[in-house]
């Protein structure tokens, strides 16, 4: 979330690129999501088979997703990048500045 209240052109300087990297299972499935998408997959667990409900990356999407689907559910945080920490925070740095 840092990220999001910090302006672009300064960015190469306060984050390292890995830092934005995410981890994931061998077998694709996502290590860190929000606890609040922990508690769905759980819950779908209770009546679904492991195989059958999978929490991973937009990246590892292809590798879970085909003609057997049914469900779909995407999880989007902040996806405009617009939040109050953002709007705060990057004042800081000057208005006209983007938000990375």
């Amino acid at each position: 979330m840092m990220s999001a209240t910090v302006p672009y052109k300064f960015s190469n300087r306060i984050f390292n690129k890995v830092s934005f990297e995410n981890e994931s299972w061998p077998d694709g499935r996502a290590k860190y999501v929000p606890n609040g998408l922990r508690m769905v997959e759980t819950l779908l667990l209770r009546e679904y088979a492991e195989e059958d409900v999978v929490t991973c990356y937009t990246d590892s999407l292809e590798q879970f997703v085909g003609p057997e689907t049914k469900v779909l559910a995407i999880h989007a945080h902040n996806p405009l990048g617009i939040s109050y920490a953002t709007d705060v925070y990057a004042k800081i740095f000057g208005e006209n500045l983007m938000p990375l």
